[in-house]
Order: C-alpha cells, then sequence, then structure tokens
C-alpha cells in the first residue's frame, strides 16, 4: 500500500472530518476510506479519530500526525512540481564525454546551441580518449566510438565510420606503397591505442576473408592529434577512422593505401545510463548531438 496516499486520505479525511465527503473527492466509496484509516491506525499503533455516529473528532495523536502529515505532503508537492518543471525545461548540470577530436568536431557548435536555448542548463564537458566509467564518474552522457563493455549502459548508435589506412605521400616515396596487408610488416605502422589495440592487430578483409595483421609499431599514442600529426610528418601508416583524416586526403596531405582490403568499420555512440525515465537535459543532449553528427561527412 502506498503510504503517501495513506497521508493524503488521513489529511482529507482530517480537514473535512468526513468519510463521505473525503470518499466523493478521491472518487472512492466511504467504506475504502474508512478501512484505509482502520489500517493506517493499527500500523502506527495509535488511534487517530475519535468516531461516533454523528460527527469525526481528532485524537492527540491524530492531530500531532495530522500536523506532520500536512508538512510531508507539501514537500512532497513541491519535489513532483521540481520534477515535473525539470522535465518541461532542462536545469541544473549536464555532465558529458567525449573523445578529443570527435569532441572538437562535434561539441564546440553543440554547446554553443544548448547554453543559448536552454538558459537554466550548465555543462560539464570533458574530452578524453579513454573509456570512462560512466556510472562511477556521474556522467550524464557520453559520446564514444565503439560500445563500452558495460551492460547497465543504454547504447544509441549515431553514425558508422569506416577505418582507412593512410600515410603521407613524403613517406610513401621513401618507403614504397604497400599492396596486400602483409606488406606492412616491412613498414613503420603508427598505432592508436585504446583498449582493444593492445596486442597491434589490425584487421582486413581480403579475397580469402578476415585478416589480422600483428604490425609493427615506430609510434603509438593514446591521443588522436598526436596520432595524426605523425601520419601528415610523414612517420609512418596509420589505421584510423575516416573522420579524423577526411580532409586531408582530400586536400592531398594525405593517401589512402590498401583500399580494397580496408572494410573495418567502427559505430559511433552515445551512452547513458539506463533510468526507468530519461531526464530531459539528457534526451535533449541525445537528440542534439545525433543531429549534429549527421552535419559530419564522417565516411570516406
Amino acid at each position: 500500500m502506498n503510504r503517501t496516499e495513506d497521508l493524503r486520505v488521513f489529511a482529507l479525511v482530517a480537514k473535512t472530518m468526513s468519510f463521505t465527503k473525503a470518499a466523493q473527492q478521491l472518487g472512492a466509496s466511504r467504506s475504502v476510506i474508512s478501512k484505509r484509516i482502520t489500517q493506517l491506525e493499527d500500523r502506527l499503533g495509535a488511534r487517530l479519530l475519535n468516531r461516533t455516529t454523528r460527527r469525526l473528532s481528532l485524537t492527540e495523536a491524530g492531530q500531532t500526525f495530522f500536523g506532520h502529515c500536512a508538512d510531508i505532503l507539501t514537500a512532497v508537492d513541491e519535489a513532483e512540481s521540481v520534477i515535473k518543471e525539470m522535465h518541461m525545461r532542462p536545469s541544473g548540470l549536464l555532465k558529458i564525454s567525449a573523445p578529443v577530436f570527435l569532441g572538437q568536431l562535434l561539441m564546440p557548435p553543440l554547446v554553443e546551441d544548448m547554453l543559448k536555448r536552454y538558459p537554466d542548463l550548465s555543462l560539464d564537458l570533458q574530452l578524453e580518449d579513454e573509456f570512462v566509467d560512466v556510472v562511477g564518474n556521474g556522467y550524464d552522457a557520453v559520446v564514444r566510438v565503439g560500445v563500452l563493455a558495460d551492460s547497465s549502459l543504454v547504447a544509441r548508435r549515431l553514425a558508422t565510420t569506416r577505418l582507412v589506412a593512410c600515410a603521407s605521400p613524403k613517406y610513401l616515396q621513401r618507403h614504397g606503397v604497400p599492396k596486400k596487408p602483409e606488406d606492412l610488416l616491412q613498414h613503420d605502422c603508427i598505432m592508436l591505442t585504446t583498449p582493444d589495440s593492445q596486442f597491434q592487430l589490425w584487421r582486413f578483409h581480403g579475397p580469402r576473408g578476415p585478416l589480422s595483421i600483428r604490425v609493427p609499431t615506430r609510434f603509438r599514442s593514446n591521443n588522436d592529434f598526436s596520432l595524426k600529426e605523425a601520419v601528415i610528418l610523414g612517420h609512418g601508416i596509420a589505421y584510423i577512422p575516416t573522420f579524423m583524416v577526411n580532409r586531408d586526403i582530400q586536400t592531398g596531405r594525405l593517401q589512402t593505401v590498401l583500399d580494397r582490403y580496408c572494410q573495418e568499420e567502427r559505430g559511433i555512440y552515445v551512452l547513458y545510463p539506463q533510468q526507468r525515465k530519461l531526464p530531459l537535459k539528457v534526451k535533449l543532449f541525445v537528440d542534439t548531438v545525433s543531429k549534429r553528427i549527421k552535419e559530419l561527412d564522417l565516411t570516406l
């Protein structure tokens, strides 16, 4: 039985001093109201109402309890009003995270838009390439390339990006262009270190199916910008998402290799904790980042 509803029933009976009037206002029968009051008294171990054939009156315990009920019900009503207001107009702090490179593509216009449209909303944006503990670190939502291995999170796919092998024309002039994935064993490779790249395996698709190559690395980094700069400067071949290098490939600063073998894809997701009802501020962020990512050129 809902204890808050019991308090409401008792408060209404105490206010009207009538089971019948309370029943009419609550849309219930007089007997149901009387039974709920009796059950409440039994649970409390105290009589709250004096009953006669003609009238009701509050006992001393009933008067004390009625005063507390009024305070409790007022607080409950105020709490419900605040929550409803939050769902009608987003407010409070929204803590979000995104990878550094992708975040710098996505977030500046998104942050500007949300701050302008929702004056009661504050944003805490963390750009970090490592996978994060969403719940433990108090994030409302995070954007990641690839899904976190956490079944307690909701994962909404925003887009798909393809991996591309690329190098600077200067590097390829010096070292030659690999014709098949096995040729990478004779090249300098640049590795983006993530939780799923610890074994230095690059996965390709050839005429005979999937192929994994344990590539030699001369430079590795957990930072997208450092990795991209190393590729552009001619330090080796990288195998990275197209959204990082599309513009450089289009302008000729980088050149793709092994195109027929590069079919690996990565999903771009927004992840957030499972909740019975998604807070409005999180829903608006998910919708806004989904719209923003569709405006970016993530495929080659």
